[in-house]
């Protein structure tokens, strides 16, 4: 275990150790509103960290692909499909802070070659999430009895792709995908947060009217 602010050279003396042909990195700092209360935690992590492993990183021989695990939240609010060469348009301090590292990448692929792809998923849900995420948070408060808000009534659209496929895309990618380009993961189902929990109620059994507030 390794925390990029304070343990670069022991993660890549282990990386040279192993030498890895791929590189997945999922390392970044989320939790969208808590990223305005210190702002500057979020940027010490998702850019000036990432961007010191990456300057690490393209000096080393042994790597061949290098896959940047990042969020359709650099897009900002948007409606339906999108594809990946929308613009940038963050409207958080967490979303700027992913928007920054993945222009960064860019550079280093333009000057160096860096063997970099992306990929941005849609809201993932699966076994072990936090209990904070919707879904689970909705199977919770059933089982406890607990009384769920629906922040503005639940009426945001959102897509979900379970964990299963993500996984199985990001290996696709780092199998397949050329350098410099980017994949979305998503499906083209839409939901509303109040008909997903509606959905899990049914499925669970339980009163909706009882559940959500």
């Amino acid at each position: 275990r390794a925390d990029l602010n304070h343990d670069l050279e022991a993660l890549m003396t282990a990386l040279d150790e192993f030498k890895p042909s791929w590189v997945v990195n999922f390392a970044a700092q989320g939790m969208v509103a808590q990223s305005w209360i210190y702002p500057e935690h979020w940027y010490r992590t998702n850019v000036l960290g990432n961007v010191l492993f990456h300057d690490q990183l393209r000096t080393r021989s042994w790597l061949e692909k290098y896959v940047h695990v990042g969020t359709p939240e650099v897009y900002g609010s948007t409606q339906g499909l999108i594809d990946e060469r929308a613009p940038f348009n963050p409207s958080t301090p967490y979303a700027a802070s992913r928007a920054a590292c993945d222009l960064h990448l860019r550079t280093f692929f333009g000057q160096y070659k860096f063997p970099v792809t992306w990929t941005r998923a849609a809201n993932v849900y699966g076994p072990g999430q936090q209990l904070y995420r919707i879904i689970p948070r909705t199977i919770l408060s059933i089982k406890l009895g607990q009384k769920l808000q629906l922040h503005g009534g639940g009426h945001s659209i959102r897509s979900f792709i379970h964990i299963d496929d993500v996984a199985v895309g990001t290996l696709a990618v780092a199998q397949h995908a050329p350098g410099g380009e980017c994949f979305h993961l998503s499906t083209s189902r839409f939901v509303s947060i109040r008909d997903l929990v509606e959905m899990i109620c049914r499925e669970m059994g339980a009163d909706f009217n009882q559940v959500a507030e």
